[in-house]
C-alpha cells in the first residue's frame, strides 16, 4: 500500500512534481509513492475512491507554486470549488488526521490560513519544506530524511538502499538537473536585478507559535554586505548570533543560528532559516534540528520593526 501521497495542480507545479515523484519512488519504492497529477475535478464516486486511497497514506505533500492560491477555472479561484480535486485531496487528508505538509516550490510562500477555504485551513499548521531549483539536491535530500523519519517500516527501505536509489537517480537526472539549474540561476539573477536587489538590512520582528503552542516575540537585526549575511536573530526569545549568512539566488536570505535543548540532558541545537522579502515582510521557514533527532519546520512572516 502507498505511503506518500503527492498533491499538486499540474500546471503550478509540473517542473517539480515529475522529479519528486522519481526520487521518492527510487528511495522508498515505487509502489509507495502516488502522484495523481492534475485531473481538474473530481464527482462523487472519485471522491468515495480517493477517501478510500487516501487510508492507506501516511503522508501527503502537497506542492504549492507560486500560482497554486490564485489558479482559476471557468473566471472561479480553483480552491474555491468544492469538487476541485486538489482541495478534496487536501480536505479529506486533514478531515482524517493525516500528516499534510506543505511544500514550497521556487519562491512560492506559505498561503495564510484566512486565505484558504474553511476545510483547508489545517494546512499552514504543517511542517513546511522547500524545494528550489537551485538548491534541489540539498532541499530534497532533507525532506527525504523527514519522510524516512514518519514512515512506518518495513515500508521504508534499509538505509544502504535509499542512498544507492538516490545516487542512481542524481547519475540519470544530473544533465538535466545542471541545465535547469543553470537557466534558474539565469532567471533569477535577472530578477533580482529588476528588482534592485531588495533591501532587507535592518531590525524585523514577529510574532512565532513553535509546536508545543508556546508564542515569542522575535526579532532579527540583519546586514549585508555583498552576499554575506551578519546579524542576530532570536529563538524563543533569547538573541543569537547569524552563522554562515548568505544571500541566495532570487535573493533568498539563508542563515543558521545556534542554541540548546533545556532539561538535564543538553543537546545542540540548530535553527535554519530561509527568508524570501516579499513586499513590506520576510517570508521565513524555519527547520529546528536537535542531535540525532529529526527537524521540524515552521513558517512566519517578519515585518519592519517600528523605529
Amino acid at each position: 500500500m502507498a505511503g506518500i501521497y503527492i498533491s499538486c495542480r499540474h500546471a503550478d507545479s509540473q517542473q517539480y512534481s515529475g522529479r519528486l515523484s522519481a526520487l521518492l519512488g527510487g528511495a522508498f519504492g515505487a509502489g509507495f509513492v502516488v502522484c495523481r497529477g492534475d485531473d481538474p475535478l473530481i464527482g462523487d464516486a472519485a471522491a468515495g475512491e480517493l477517501s478510500r486511497q487516501l487510508a492507506g497514506i501516511d503522508i501527503v505533500l502537497v506542492l504549492i507554486g507560486p500560482d497554486w492560491l490564485s489558479a482559476s477555472r471557468d473566471g472561479r479561484r480553483c480552491l474555491d470549488d468544492p469538487a476541485d480535486r486538489v482541495r478534496s485531496e487536501i480536505a479529506l487528508a486533514l478531515l482524517a488526521g493525516k500528516r499534510v505538509w506543505p511544500v514550497l516550490l521556487g519562491d512560492a510562500v506559505l498561503p495564510a490560513a484566512e486565505s484558504l477555504p474553511a476545510d483547508l485551513r489545517g494546512l499552514p499548521g504543517g511542517p513546511v519544506h522547500v524545494l528550489a531549483d537551485t538548491s534541489w539536491r540539498e532541499d530534497a535530500a532533507r525532506l527525504c530524511g523527514a519522510l524516512r523519519s514518519y514512515l512506518t517500516p518495513p515500508a521504508c527501505q534499509p538505509r544502504w538502499e535509499f542512498f544507492a536509489a538516490i545516487g542512481v537517480l542524481v547519475a540519470t537526472l544530473v544533465q538535466a538537473d545542471a541545465w535547469i539549474e543553470r537557466e534558474a540561476a539565469l532567471l533569477a539573477a535577472q530578477a533580482d536585478a529588476a528588482a534592485g536587489r531588495k533591501d532587507f538590512a535592518g531590525e524585523w520582528a514577529a510574532r512565532v507559535i513553535y509546536g508545543a503552542g508556546a508564542s515569542h516575540e522575535e526579532r532579527f537585526a540583519l546586514r549585508r554586505e555583498g552576499d554575506a549575511v551578519y546579524g542576530t536573530a532570536s529563538y524563543l526569545g533569547h538573541p543569537r548570533i547569524v552563522e554562515d549568512g548568505r544571500v541566495g539566488d532570487g535573493g533568498r536570505i539563508e542563515f543558521v543560528t545556534r542554541s540548546e535543548t533545556t532539561g538535564e540532558a543538553r543537546q545542540p541545537q540548530i535553527q535554519r532559516y530561509q527568508g524570501r522579502p516579499s513586499g513590506d515582510g520576510i517570508h521565513f521557514v524555519l527547520e529546528t534540528t536537535a542531535g540525532d533527532a529529526a527537524g521540524s519546520s515552521l513558517a512566519f512572516v517578519a515585518w519592519r520593526a517600528p523605529p
